[in-house]
C-alpha cells in the first residue's frame, strides 16, 4: 500500500532504513539542496556512507509527523 504525505503519493520504500537525499526531499516537498543544508547545519540527522549522504527513515518520519509504512511492491512474492 502506498500512502500519502501532504497530498503527494509516497514512493514504495520497502524496509529501507536510510533514504537518499532525493527521496527525502521528495517526501518533504523540498529541493534536495535544502536537505543538504539542513544536514550541514545539523538540523536533521544524516549518515555518510562512502560519498552518499543518507537520511534515516525515522528522521524523515519525525519531520513529517507521520510514520512511513513499510511497503512491499511485491507482497507475497514477485509478480
Amino acid at each position: 500500500m502506498v500512502g500519502r504525505v501532504r497530498g503527494k503519493k509516497m514512493p514504495e520504500l520497502g524496509k529501507k532504513l536510510g533514504l537518499s537525499v532525493k527521496e527525502a526531499a521528495n517526501l518533504l516537498g523540498v529541493h534536495p539542496n535544502t536537505i543538504y543544508r539542513l544536514a550541514w547545519r545539523k538540523e536533521i540527522r544524516s549518515v555518510k556512507v562512502g560519498s552518499r549522504l543518507l537520511i534515516p527513515r525515522v528522521e524523515v518520519e519525525r519531520l513529517v509527523g507521520v510514520k512511513l509504512e513499510d511497503t512491499d511492491p511485491h507482497p507475497g512474492g514477485r509478480e
